[in-house]
């Protein structure tokens, strides 16, 4: 997962056009390479030699094809176009190994129990069910606890002049999440702790064995994490609504709640928001023009009272959307084929066997020339046209699609957006009284006008 992405001039990918092709099924282009190097050459090239982004550049010239066989970290078939990717959007015969291909989370990081995202079947589509009943029943929460929260954060940065980008923003988004689900909040730093190191911890058998490494602290701080979860007031409602959806284990129950918190919402909506921020901060008339949107749709109090007053800021709804277009908070996608299947994308149909790896690669798929002219170009207004929103697929489904039990799209997703969006309403409610400078990794390009006397 990643939040701000370098954008390459050269990233085009002029595919022949958006629909898919109906030609007579072949077998993916391209090989795994030589036993071991095969696996080294692309894994480095992946990482190092080319960067990810020219490396499926490169592949995609070579193949003259939006679907390949690629080596890196593991043998699988990439697809680079929404509709080789919208496959794994709800596909019975598609199932989501444990981890994300090569990215796979410890055990003891998840409590020994397997997220349901990782799951088919049941064990994915009832946990599901419950994070939607969930969502539904905390939404008229939300806005009070994001006012309160701003409240309190904003409060602190204005008093103490400053602001770290990385840490505040991954501190406010953990307690806004933590708090408007559970009532409570555990500590910030456990949960940047575990969840921003979760699936990239290596060499476990030896790390877990050293008290002070990352991988040890981690395992301690989802412990304190677990039990916080367990011992909120509002797990016990939890637990009520979970057995109308057959979740019995309470233990289970509390991990599942713990994963869904801190991995899914946790690292989406802290990247959302580091977007919104790196995008807003480079654009200054989109700032002023976003600013009077925002005034006229709030009033003189230049504060919301309710969420309605964002379906009467159309700017920023295309402002997010092109945002999401450019930086994704899911990077990569995948699915293991429990069957032969035959994969339509825009280059031809293509045969996928019984046990092969299908990864979707999200940022390629909405630079597809064919469907965003000029892709590089940050263009809210390409949004006025119906058929881009089509092909926005951020969420691992569109972005305006109706969110299932038995679908693999983000059950958050809608609220995503309207944290989004009550996030770049914030900086037009006069809370903002000075510019904060940087701190930590990377300072804040504060965008927000001074409003406030």
């Amino acid at each position: 997962m990643t939040a701000m992405r370098q954008r390459r001039p050269d990233l085009q990918f002029p595919l022949a056009a958006s629909q898919p092709s109906t030609s007579t099924p072949k077998p993916v282009p391209g090989t795994y390479g030589p036993p071991v190097l095969g696996r080294v050459f692309d894994t480095l090239g992946f990482l190092y030699f080319s960067g990810w982004e020219q490396f499926f550049l490169n592949k995609q010239r070579k193949y003259q094809s939006s679907v390949f066989r690629a080596n890196m970290f593991l043998k699988m078939t990439v697809a680079l176009d929404h509709c080789a990717i919208s496959h794994l959007f709800q596909s019975e015969h598609l199932v989501q190994d444990y981890g994300f291909g090569w990215a796979a989370p410890p055990r003891a990081l998840v409590g020994d129990v397997t997220p349901s995202i990782f799951e088919a079947g049941s064990a994915h589509d009832q946990p599901k069910a419950l994070y939607l009943q969930l969502l539904h029943t905390r939404a008229s929460s939300l806005l009070p606890v994001f006012n309160r929260l701003t409240d309190e954060f904003i409060g602190r940065w204005v008093a103490e002049g400053k602001i770290g980008f990385r840490d505040e923003l991954e501190d406010f988004s953990a307690s806004l999440l933590f708090e408007w689900f559970l009532g409570e909040r555990p500590n910030p730093g456990d949960v940047r702790l575990v969840y921003t190191n979760i699936f990239t911890q290596l060499f476990v058998g030896i790390t877990r064995l050293i008290p002070w490494s990352n991988y040890s602290r981690s395992v301690a701080a989802y412990g304190r994490i677990l039990s916080f979860v367990k011992n909120t007031k509002a797990f016990p409602e939890i637990v009520a609504l979970a057995r109308g959806h057959g979740l019995t284990d309470q233990d289970a129950l509390a991990k599942q709640i713990t994963f869904l918190l801190g991995m899914n919402s946790f690292l989406g909506i802290q990247a959302l928001t580091k977007a919104v921020a790196g995008e807003l901060s480079l654009r200054p008339e989109l700032r002023d023009s976003l600013r009077r949107e925002m005034e006229a749709a709030m009033g003189a109090s230049r504060s919301l009272s309710s969420l309605a007053a964002l379906g009467a800021m159309p700017m920023l709804d295309k402002t997010l959307r092109e945002i999401l277009r450019l930086h994704p908070p899911v990077t990569f996608v995948f699915g293991r084929a429990t069957q032969d299947l035959n994969l339509e994308s825009e280059s031809g149909t293509f045969i996928l066997a019984k046990g092969e790896l299908l990864m979707g690669v999200l940022p390629v798929a909405q630079k597809n020339e064919s469907v965003f002219p000029q892709p590089e170009q940050f263009d809210p207004g390409r949004f006025e046209n119906p058929v881009a929103s089509q092909h926005l697929i951020w969420p691992r489904g569109l972005h305006e699609a109706q969110v299932t039990s038995h679908d693999r799209t983000c059950p958050g997703k809608d609220y995503a957006i309207i944290i989004a969006k009550l996030f770049c309403c914030a900086g037009w409610t006069g809370k903002w009284k000075r510019r904060p400078s940087g701190r930590g990794r990377g300072s804040f390009p504060m965008w927000a006008p001074r409003l406030a006397p």
